[in-house]
């Protein structure tokens, strides 16, 4: 499948997906609802979605352009939201990086385990990680090491 230019809704992802965070969580989403869902300290405090890279089923790379909440919160109730740490559903808009590419995923894959080799050397060596990650020989096995 060739690369789709322009912005694009979570309804033309191939789920699950690998979701590559600036705070350098992996999450794995299974399906739209999930992905389109976060706390609102997430949302509005560490600013969850703001460039988080997606990689879906079928290895096409996307990074997130726009996300807002369905509903619209004024101030005082955005205060509430944050206090509570309601779960918010999320309008998120995307761009495709490029075509599907199952080295990119993997190359991706590995340096966000690079970004707080702490974090996963608390289960297993860095390397270890690393070694699962490359070993992969399609995107759902690479899913499928963050699950």
């Amino acid at each position: 499948m060739g690369s789709r230019m322009g912005a694009v809704g979570l309804t033309d992802l191939a789920f699950p997906v690998l979701c590559l965070s600036h705070d350098t969580s992996i999450v794995v989403a299974r399906d739209a609802d999930e992905l389109g869902q976060c706390n609102a300290l997430a949302f509005w405090g560490n600013h969850y979605f703001r460039d988080l890279r997606v990689i879906d089923s079928s290895g096409i790379t996307y990074t997130v352009i726009d996300a807002e909440p369905e509903t619209a919160y004024s101030r005082v109730a955005q205060l509430f939201a944050r206090l509570t740490n309601r779960t918010l559903r999320v309008r998120l808009r995307l761009r495709a990086d490029g075509p599907a590419s199952l080295v990119i995923a993997k190359r991706l894959a590995s340096e966000w385990l690079d970004r707080a080799p702490e974090f996963w050397e608390s289960s297993a060596e860095l390397g270890e990680w690393k070694a699962r990650v490359m070993a992969c020989n399609s995107v759902g096995e690479l899913i499928k090491v963050f699950e």
